[in-house]
């Protein structure tokens, strides 16, 4: 099983370093990394300066995040798609040799518990919302940082959405979940999908869309996602979606 992991960086040198590290540490599994810059150059650079033949760069040739995301998983060679964006890490060496033990278990999306930080306040806060098919139906309870799956599914669904833009991966579940694939659950203390430890970090600052929530241009393409799947949302960020969770189960106790 081989997988690929898919990167698209827009002007974030240091932060894609970081993430490629990262993916370096990872051990006992075969991957390559497929880094699209949608930037000025700089992913590039950073690729040639880690010189590892599994790590290849290419241009984005559309525009935008999920235009990058297609062209990677185009490209890509692996059974197994994996994503990670430029300014996200995995917390554990073995992360992907746990997604790839998930998925013996037949075709899934497997999603891991993470880390959610803070590079202002330098806080981080665990991240450990069990998601199910409900649950996406009101909020985007699933990390992207890590997110990992059968390339086949791409055969079957077809490529992300560009219409949905930064909501690319919350519509990614529903259809995926639409075609009857099932979403990681923990029963009797058994995970199947969801790597029930905090193995990834999904990185919030200034330049990240979690935290750009009133921009004109998400809130556009929330609408969107919004009109394509029948949904009575509201638009959160995913430290929103935490705290509410967490004052939910509060309130049951």
């Amino acid at each position: 099983m081989r997988f690929s992991v898919i990167t698209p960086t827009y002007n974030r040198p240091d932060f894609l370093f970081e993430a490629l590290l990262s993916v370096q540490r990872q051990q006992g599994v075969t991957w390559e990394a497929v880094v699209v810059d949608d930037g000025d150059g700089g992913g590039v650079e950073v690729v040639q300066r880690l010189d590892d033949h599994r790590i290849r760069a290419l241009w984005n040739p559309g525009r935008g995040q999920v235009d990058a995301r297609n062209a990677g998983v185009e490209v890509a060679q692996g059974e197994v798609i994996v994503l990670l964006d430029d300014d996200d890490l995995f917390a554990l060496p073995d992360y992907l040799h746990r997604v790839r033990t998930l998925l013996k278990e037949g075709p899934t999306l497997i999603h891991s518990f993470g880390w959610l930080l803070d590079q202002e306040s330098d806080r981080r806060r665990l991240w450990d919302l069990t998601a199910t098919v409900e649950s996406l139906q009101k909020d985007n309870t699933l990390l992207v940082a890590g997110l990992s799956y059968p390339r086949a599914f791409h055969d079957e669904i077809g490529p992300f959405d560009p219409g949905v833009g930064g909501y690319f991966d919350w519509d990614w579940h529903l259809r995926v979940t639409a075609r009857g694939y099932p979403l990681g659950v923990i029963a009797a203390g058994y995970p199947w999908g969801v790597i029930d430890v905090p193995s990834v970090c999904y990185r919030s600052h200034t330049g990240s869309g979690s935290v750009q929530v009133s921009s004109e241009q998400r809130r556009h393409a929330f609408e969107a996602l919004k009109r394509k799947h029948g949904l009575k949302v509201e638009l959160k960020n995913h430290l929103l979606v935490l705290e509410e969770f967490r004052g939910r189960a509060l309130e049951q106790r």
